[in-house]
């Protein structure tokens, strides 16, 4: 009884199998003969025809926002440009020969006219501004960087004494080789065992000639400064 059960299911199986492979070879004649259609081919010629279309106009695009370098012959004293390359904008002062003396801030250069594109507005060259955001634009312009004086830094909180004295070392090195008068070795006060080491290795450095507590405004007596010799 139990043979003719397992008989009847593989037979039953294999049906089952044939049924499965006949439909995949029907389904494999449909495509192909979907593929060889004519309006497949058609509607693929299409679709590649739009995207050849699409990656032109695109190019043509990017073609036309690119800044087109002036002519010689449009360019005069006064207009305003832009450095295609450096992307600074300035005054032109002077065209001759294929190069254009142009003002860019505080810097007065002689560029290639290609170099060059327009900008819309013009900068008058003589006199004195007339409206008020012009005069707070020259006063702008005018006006002096702030003055930054860098004084080196060595901190050495947290640090083992052999750790910190090495990094002082190196730091007063570094300063007296790129010619800084003094140094601030910040030490913290801690237990004052680091502070009492750091100054006792500043007085015998051959790099200082003079070492002294900070004043308050400096951090006071967690900051010793170092005057190189």
């Amino acid at each position: 009884m139990r043979g003719l059960e397992r008989e009847t299911r593989a037979g039953a199986r294999a049906e089952l199998i044939q049924d499965l492979r006949r439909r995949r070879d029907e389904i494999a004649a449909l495509v192909a003969r979907l593929q060889s259609a004519p309006a497949m081919a058609q509607a693929v010629d299409a679709q590649r025809a739009v995207e050849q279309a699409v990656a032109a106009e695109e190019r043509e695009q990017a073609r036309a926002v690119e800044p087109q370098a002036l002519p010689e012959a449009a360019l005069e004293s006064g207009a305003r440009v832009k450095h295609v390359r450096l992307g600074t904008e300035g005054v032109v002062l002077e065209v001759q020969d294929g190069t254009a003396t142009v003002q860019m801030g505080a810097l007065r250069s002689k560029v290639p006219v290609q170099d060059l594109v327009p900008i819309a507005r013009h900068v008058r060259q003589a006199g004195f501004p007339k409206t008020k955001a012009e005069r707070m634009e020259r006063a702008e312009q005018a006006r002096a960087a702030a003055v930054q004086v860098r004084v080196p830094v060595a901190d050495v909180r947290g640090m083992r004494v052999d750790e910190a004295l090495r990094a002082v070392e190196l730091e007063l090195d570094r300063a007296t080789r790129a010619g800084d008068e003094r140094v601030h070795v910040l030490h913290g006060h801690g237990s004052g065992a680091l502070k009492a080491a750091v100054r006792e290795h500043l007085q015998r450095s051959p790099y200082v000639r003079h070492s002294r507590p900070a004043e308050q405004h400096d951090g006071g007596d967690a900051v010793t400064i170092a005057e190189l010799a």
